[in-house]
């Protein structure tokens, strides 16, 4: 798609050193975001020592498959220097969060509730934190033309993501801790029946199912990122964005790899070879 097909009926939102584009409507909304988006790229850019460019787009569901690479409404996405966000919430937090409410104990259910309230709107407290974790994605390659990335697995870009979202929040912003972390915690007592994959490389396999079962993926994924940020810091952030960028590594080169950003991280990923172990990993 042209750039400018992009643009095509957008309104420029300014106030920003970055480009941000709006849906009519949605300029307020926009706005919110881009200033989340400001202290996260300050963030990111002085965790990594550079800096990359980037176009936000605020975009609603009738501008969505003009701007967005990935056609689901809703779904969080960066490609290139594009990161594609939807004013509103779309409905597959909701459906994540309905496949594993029957199996949450009584006491994680009221800590979802204290936190994004009763009914809980995981997606209205959740999405908007998740441009830290989009941003990050702009420090490491993606391929437009093969679709690859410079990380060996999806599972490991996505780690990295979140260990960025999670590091930013903790640093910057520590109270939306509980609106990212909560959820996550509650998402780690799903029965692994209700999962048509489990392992970490059949993350991508997931939209197969639905967006709904990526993002319990994703829940799990920050709850590790949380462990990790918590054993090794920002160290950690960096080790896999100087570590593990090599889209060549063999399984045994990906743990050797994790073990020497710290050796916990490396024993936390030895222990989730998919989503059953995860449960009971300490």
């Amino acid at each position: 798609m042209a750039a400018d097909d992009r643009h095509h009926g957008l309104a420029r939102v300014d106030g920003f050193e970055f480009a941000v584009y709006a849906s009519e409507g949605a300029e307020e909304r926009a706005r919110e975001i881009g200033e989340r988006a400001s202290r996260a790229l300050a963030w990111l850019t002085e965790t990594f020592g550079e800096r990359r460019d980037v176009e936000l787009f605020v975009v609603g569901q009738s501008d969505w498959d003009q701007v967005a690479d990935v056609p689901i409404y809703g779904m969080p996405q960066t490609f290139g220097d594009r990161l594609t966000v939807s004013p509103d919430p779309a409905g597959f937090w909701q459906d994540a969060v309905d496949l594993f409410w029957p199996d949450l104990s009584d006491v994680t259910k009221d800590a979802v509730h204290r936190v994004y309230g009763d009914p809980p709107a995981v997606g209205r407290r959740f999405a908007d934190l998740v441009v830290a974790h989009e941003l990050t994605h702009l420090f490491h390659e993606y391929d437009e033309v093969t679709q690859r990335l410079d990380f060996p697995r999806l599972w490991l870009a996505e780690l990295f993501a979140s260990i960025g979202m999670y590091g930013y929040l903790a640093t910057v912003e520590p109270q939306e801790l509980p609106a990212a972390a909560t959820i996550c915690h509650a998402a780690r007592e799903i029965l692994p029946g209700r999962m048509p994959v489990t392992a970490l490389d059949d993350m991508e396999r997931t939209f197969e199912f639905g967006p709904e079962y990526y993002v319990i993926y994703e829940f799990l994924l920050l709850a590790l990122a949380e462990r990790i940020w918590n054993v090794a810091g920002v160290a950690a952030l960096r080790g896999f964005h100087t570590g593990l960028r090599n889209s060549d590594l063999a399984d045994e080169e990906i743990l050797a790899a994790l073990e020497r950003i710290h050796p916990e991280v490396g024993r936390l990923v030895r222990a989730w070879p998919d989503l059953v172990a995860v449960m009971n990993a300490t």
